[in-house]
């Protein structure tokens, strides 16, 4: 109800008596759904332990801006689409280390670029030169990637990789 004013919300076979089974055909109101949640909204928002464990739950533990090669490395090491937007991937501890090694082998040697660390031909998602800019790139993901593998407890955190576009 975000853009709208109002929905239909259809729950056939929502139970059933002698008669038959049961349906719920209703329009919600955006007003009315306001008010359904008003109060828990209330409480989620004054509960202090609630919001404690919402901001510790939610850190960004690293952030790149059109470092199309590592976006592409994601695309190629993991379950993302090239298409995906907004899902959340999976990082484990393994992959996060693979990344650093990748990084580590093309800054070594620049030869290795377009093999194990290829741009996406899209530049919307950053620049497809292999010049200072994808190298710089490189170095930050390696520093990035290192605290996050010294300060996450893989057995009790998980880490996910998004973008939006």
């Amino acid at each position: 109800l975000s853009s709208a004013t109002q929905t239909d919300v259809n729950l056939p076979f929502i139970t059933a008596d002698a008669t038959g089974p049961k349906h719920l055909n209703i329009k919600l109101t955006r007003a009315k759904l306001e008010s359904l949640v008003d109060d828990l909204i209330g409480v989620l928002n004054n509960d202090e332990e609630y919001n404690e464990l919402l901001r510790e739950s939610a850190r960004n533990v690293a952030y790149w801006r059109k470092a199309n090669q590592i976006r592409q490395w994601i695309v190629d090491h993991t379950e993302m689409k090239p298409d995906d937007n907004c899902e959340f991937i999976p990082m484990t501890k393994e992959l996060l280390e693979k990344l650093i090694e990748d990084c580590q082998m093309v800054i070594d040697n620049p030869n290795l670029a377009q093999e194990i660390m290829p741009t996406s031909s899209d530049s919307l998602f950053g620049s497809t030169a292999y010049d200072e800019w994808y190298f710089d790139d490189l170095h930050k993901t390696i520093k990035q990637i290192k605290n996050i593998l010294e300060t996450t407890d893989f057995d009790n955190e998980m880490i996910e990789y998004t973008e939006w576009w």
